[in-house]
């Protein structure tokens, strides 16, 4: 079951493209602005639910938050996001790591544990 704990949460604005709750953000083209992450992008977790453009967007930049998986994802790996903002482990060296997973998931979609952990990190396989 996925959890949340201690948190620290930054306000944003959201862009076009709107994160959903749960999903991996990264920086938008304005002045504090976000947007819903690409594929090996971002640096927290949208923990609200944004309608529009121009909505408040709370991000988790470090802590523990729940993410929604973008496929099975093991326990204690590092993960990055996908192209739809879901967290997926991190292979390779150029990609943005956005914390380490407390839980694992099966299936896309489900919601895991982590703790978000670093803006821009890179790395690769742990």
């Amino acid at each position: 079951m996925a959890a949340e704990g201690w948190r620290q949460l930054w306000s944003y604005t959201a862009e076009a493209t709107l994160p959903a709750q749960y999903e991996i953000v990264e920086k938008g083209t304005g002045n504090n602005q976000v947007t819903q992450a690409g594929a090996d992008a971002g640096f927290g977790v949208c923990v609200n639910a944004p309608a529009a453009a121009g909505d408040p967007v709370d991000v988790v930049v470090f802590g523990i938050t729940k993410v929604k998986a973008g496929a099975a994802i093991a326990t204690g790996v590092r993960f990055t996001s996908d192209s739809a903002g879901r967290a997926v482990a991190a292979n390779a060296l150029n990609e943005e790591i956005v914390g380490v997973t407390l839980t694992g998931a099966a299936n896309a979609n489900e919601l895991v544990t982590v703790v978000v952990c670093g803006v821009g990190l890179h790395g690769g396989a742990t």
